[in-house]
C-alpha cells in the first residue's frame, strides 16, 4: 500500500516536471524574443526551428530524472 503511494508521487512529480519543461520552454522563448529589442540582441528563429531541440532535451531530462 504504501509502496503504491510512493509510485504514485514518483509517477505525479515526474508528470508535474514534464509539464514545467515543457511550459517554460515557450515562455522562455516569448521573453527572449520580447526583450530582444530592448536589448538590441538579436532576432531569434521561429520557434519551430528550436522544436527539434526540445524532443532531444526532454528525453534526457526525463532519464536522467528516473535516474535519480
Amino acid at each position: 500500500m504504501i509502496r503504491e503511494r510512493i509510485n504514485l508521487i514518483v509517477k505525479l512529480y515526474s508528470l508535474i516536471d514534464l509539464s514545467i519543461i515543457l511550459g517554460a520552454f515557450p515562455a522562455a522563448y516569448v521573453m527572449r524574443r520580447q526583450l530582444s529589442f530592448l536589448f538590441s540582441l538579436p532576432e531569434l528563429k521561429e520557434i519551430g526551428a528550436y522544436l527539434p531541440l526540445l524532443f532531444f532535451i526532454v528525453p534526457i531530462w526525463m532519464t536522467l530524472l528516473y535516474l535519480n
